[in-house]
């Protein structure tokens, strides 16, 4: 049986919450350079000093961020292969979609670090280690289900398209045509 909490460590669970929500806020806002360890600490109310309790520095808490938010990436990897691929690579996109308008914020702080070069490192291990989701679930498709010539190509395309559909999403604020775009890439695949 799980122990219960106590109230210190229920308090120290939320302050915690409180510090990445506001955080993710911030970064998403103002940016993550921009953003400094005595804005989170203003928003939060927490003094300064209290925050390195929960967090050695800015760079800790934004790899928290990413660490935390990579069930993201599996809430659009369909969980068990269908019979019919396409059915498999719709619902791919559709949680693309999904997860792009419910997690917005969240999704504007990766755009923001994957465009920035300074924080190339930090983008780096995070798609080493959550990333290949995604490429696997997608070269699988392309290489072994879906029949297209030159699968590499178009896996390379594929990627491109997709970053390009999340910079458009998050600098459109949320008014790009997602849907739109999806289809016209699946008619062009399928010919």
């Amino acid at each position: 049986m799980a122990e219960k909490k106590t109230y210190n460590e229920q308090r120290r669970d939320r302050s915690r919450t409180d510090i990445l929500e506001t955080s993710l806020e911030l970064f998403a806002t103002h940016g993550f350079k921009s953003t400094t360890i005595s804005m989170i600490a203003k928003e939060t109310g927490l003094a300064k000093g209290s925050l390195y309790h929960y967090f050695e520095s800015k760079e800790e808490i934004l790899s928290t961020l990413l660490k935390d938010g990579t069930s993201l990436i599996f809430e659009f990897i369909p969980p068990e292969e269908s019979e019919n691929p396409w059915n498999d690579f719709r619902f791919f996109l559709d949680g693309f979609e999904k997860s792009l308008k419910d997690n917005f914020k969240y999704w504007r702080l990766i755009t923001q670090i994957t465009i920035d070069n300074r924080y190339t490192s930090i983008v780096r291990e995070y798609m080493a280690s959550h990333g290949m989701e995604i490429y696997h679930f997608i070269s699988n498709l392309y290489l072994n289900r879906l029949s297209i010539t030159t699968p590499e190509q178009h896996i390379a395309l594929f990627f491109d398209c997709f970053h390009g559909w999340q910079i458009s999403y998050i600098m459109s604020d949320g008014n790009y045509p997602l849907q739109t775009q999806f289809d016209f890439y699946i008619s062009l695949l399928k010919k």
